[in-house]
């Protein structure tokens, strides 16, 4: 019995905690740069920064579940957690065009950048759940 190296480890375990992270903390970096920039109640150009990570974010959700190796999981808990998010993201969506379109708001617009943050983000991960379940099914 020796010491193991690293190249005796299963390769496939780090890739899939890379792409797990890659999954998990990509639709998440919208939420993160809204709080750490405080942005909540933005302005334009915030908008259209969280937008951009946005589509990244989607983009990265879209793709990922057709490169990332997977073994086995539990169908009708992705399902779940698939749909449980797809509720949050419309309820997000509702409540920022309720905010945006708020007539009794103040004179300087601002824009509920979070709430969208927070759509996106869910939007991104029930896609990624929902594509994850047509792939392997």
């Amino acid at each position: 019995m020796g010491v193991r190296r690293w190249s005796d480890h299963n390769p496939s375990q780090l890739v899939r905690l890379l792409w797990c992270f890659l999954v998990l903390f990509s639709p998440f970096s919208a939420v993160a740069y809204v709080s750490a920039f405080n942005l909540a109640h933005g302005h334009r150009g915030a908008l259209i920064h969280v937008i951009v990570i946005l589509a990244v974010s989607m983009l990265v959700s879209l793709v990922s579940p057709f490169l990332m190796p997977m073994q086995v999981f539990d169908e009708a808990a992705l399902t779940r957690a698939a749909r449980g998010n797809l509720c949050l993201a419309l309820i997000d969506t509702i409540l920022f065009a309720i905010l945006v379109l708020d007539p009794s708001g103040p004179a300087t617009r601002t824009i509920p950048v979070m709430w969208l943050a927070l759509a996106g983000m869910h939007y991104c991960y029930a896609v990624s759940a929902y594509t994850l379940v047509l792939i392997y099914r």
